[in-house]
């Protein structure tokens, strides 16, 4: 599938991405960067070898994607009375090296974590008005992307490790490995419900609640 790029949004035409570069309308890529409450930069983060800086365009080409599936749940009617956050953005290890060799937080290959380091994998919550993720409107996010998202693999993630015991739902987006905006993209399209770490269907969308 080819994917049609707003010119007004084509990286390719940006000469350095930023922070402040812009995916869509509202939305730019310091959006993506970091987790709630941990906010990260491109400054910050490692190429895939973690011996230099980060591949800027192949993070914004991941997360031009993201945002495509994003701005569908923001505009989407249903979630009106909803805030739909980025939970698990971008991530940033935590390296530290001793002689020259990588001694720190090293991400399990092809691991959630480790597609967040590029965009290619981003989490979503849906927050409802008192601040809380709502893992019922959760459901209901994954279901809706399911059905009208393009993604390699999308993960309906609950867990109850808040203080309080209370669930929480989260939404991964797994995009296929792109080298550019201009190739071929295949979505494979799997599916995956997970409980507190433990896998609880990989054919279908399974609800949890509390």
């Amino acid at each position: 599938m080819k994917i049609s790029v707003d010119p007004k949004y084509d990286l390719r035409n940006q000469s350095e991405i930023l922070g402040s570069t812009s995916l869509a309308d509202g939305v730019t890529c310091s959006k993506f960067l970091g987790s709630r409450g941990s906010r990260t930069n491109f400054d910050r983060l490692y190429n895939k070898s973690f011996d230099g800086p980060a591949d800027r365009l192949e993070i914004a080409n991941y997360l031009y994607l993201q945002t495509q599936i994003y701005k569908m749940a923001t505009e989407y009617v249903n979630f009106a009375n909803h805030r739909v956050i980025i939970s698990d953005g971008v991530y940033e290890p935590t390296p530290y090296f001793v002689e020259s060799s990588y001694a720190g937080e090293t991400p399990s290959a092809n691991s959630i974590n480790d597609y967040r380091r590029i965009g290619r994998a981003i989490g979503y919550q849906i927050i409802d008005k008192k601040g809380k993720s709502d893992p019922v409107a959760s459901f209901d996010l994954a279901v809706f992307w399911k059905d009208y998202a393009n993604y390699d693999k999308l993960i309906l993630e609950y867990d109850t490790y808040n203080v309080d015991g209370s669930i929480t739902g989260t939404v991964f987006i797994v995009l296929p490995e792109i080298s550019s905006l201009d190739d071929d993209i295949r979505y494979s399209k799997l599916i995956e419900t997970i409980y507190n770490g433990e896998s609880q269907s990989k054919s279908d969308l399974q609800e949890i609640l509390e």
